[in-house]
Order: C-alpha cells, then sequence, then structure tokens
C-alpha cells in the first residue's frame, strides 16, 4: 500500500512538473507573439492611414485644377462674348473677320496670363 501511494505522488509530481516546464516555456514565446501581432497591426493601420491621406490628397489637387481650369474657360468665355452675339461663336461655318479673331486672341491671352 506504501508503495501505491508513493507511485501516486511521483506520477502527480511528474505531471505537475512537466505541465509546469510547458507553462514555463510557452509563457514567454505567447507573450512575444501578442506584442508583435500587435505592433504589426498598429505598423499596419498607420500605414493604411498614410497612404489614403496622400490619395485624398491628390483627388484633392486633381478637382482642384479641373475646376480652375473650367473657371478659365468660363472668364474666357465671358470676356469673349461681352460685344458679340453668342452665335456667332457657335456657328462656325460664319465667315468672321479678322478684328474678331483677334480680339479672341487678346482675351485669351488676358485670361491665361500669356504675354
Amino acid at each position: 500500500m506504501n508503495k501505491d501511494k508513493h507511485k501516486k505522488y511521483y506520477q502527480s509530481l511528474t505531471r505537475n512538473m512537466i505541465l509546469t516546464v510547458i507553462i514555463v516555456s510557452f509563457t514567454p514565446m505567447l507573450l512575444v507573439i501578442c506584442i508583435l501581432l500587435h505592433q504589426f497591426r498598429a505598423s499596419c493601420h498607420e500605414k493604411t492611414y498614410a497612404h489614403l491621406s496622400e490619395l485624398v490628397q491628390k483627388h484633392k489637387q486633381n478637382i482642384d485644377s479641373f475646376l480652375n481650369e473650367k473657371l478659365a474657360n468660363i472668364r474666357f468665355l465671358a470676356i469673349s462674348n461681352s460685344g458679340l452675339p453668342f452665335w456667332e461663336h457657335c456657328l462656325p461655318a460664319l465667315p468672321m473677320k479678322s478684328i474678331i479673331l483677334w480680339q479672341l486672341l487678346r482675351n485669351l491671352r488676358n485670361t491665361c496670363g500669356f504675354c
């Protein structure tokens, strides 16, 4: 009976030692894995937001340049059509005098900032 008691005691002790070794060896590894996963996630999140903000900035610049171009077109049309009837600019089949062409060219230069 005493031998059985010692055998159970040593089995229990062996099992407890094996579990302790396993827990002690895997705990730091799990801790390091969790920390690395957190760092990777934060880095990936930051990189994604930086890329998206750069993309938004480029789109904003494209939209601004498009709107500025259209505004310059509207200003040119407003200056060009100030003294002439509208239909005279819309119908290319009608002969235009050279004076009108020079006025349009001058207005275009003034609007776009050319010399």
